[in-house]
Order: C-alpha cells, then structure tokens, then sequence
C-alpha cells in the first residue's frame, strides 16, 4: 500500500480547476474528482461493473463512514484499489 504522489494529486486538482467551467459542469466533487482526474493522467483507468459504473468498495483504511468510495483501477495489468480520502493505493 502507497499514498499517491502528491506531485499526481497536483495535477488532477490542476485539470479540475481548469476544467470546472460554464460549458463543462456535470456533477463534480471536491475531493473524489480530482483524485480520480489524477488517477487517469497516471495512467490507470477504472473497471468498470455490468451497469457501466465504477467498482466500488468501502476502504479499509478510513474512518468509518466514508462509504463505499474506493474505486478499481487498472494500470498494465496491475489492480488497485485507490481511495479518494485517504490517498491510498493497495494492491488488489
């Protein structure tokens, strides 16, 4: 298990900002955006479940209460679990 890069973080929060205009305002959050913005220019992508929708489950890690917010990545055959809140990256 890792933290993610700060260096990442900085640049997904970087293309949110950018990206959070007038014309491009779907449904954004603060924290879980950002971090997911910074997993996709890391080169992960999310596995996506039968209904189209990211896999979900709720981290180990964080208090309890945060809900079901770590999501499934994949980066050259490699799977993670990647939690928003805490900025934790384990192994599958």
């Amino acid at each position: 298990m890792r933290r993610m890069s700060p260096d990442v973080l900085a640049r997904g929060q970087q293309h949110y900002r950018e990206t959070h205009n007038d014309p491009n305002r779907g449904v954004r959050d603060p924290i879980i955006t950002p971090f997911a913005m910074a997993m996709r220019l890391d080169g992960f992508r999310a596995i996506l479940a039968a209904g189209g929708c990211c896999t979900l489950r709720h981290c180990p890690i964080c208090p309890v209460g945060r809900g079901n917010y770590s999501t499934l990545y994949e980066k050259d055959g490699r799977r993670v679990w990647a939690c928003p809140h805490c900025e934790t990256i384990a192994d599958h």
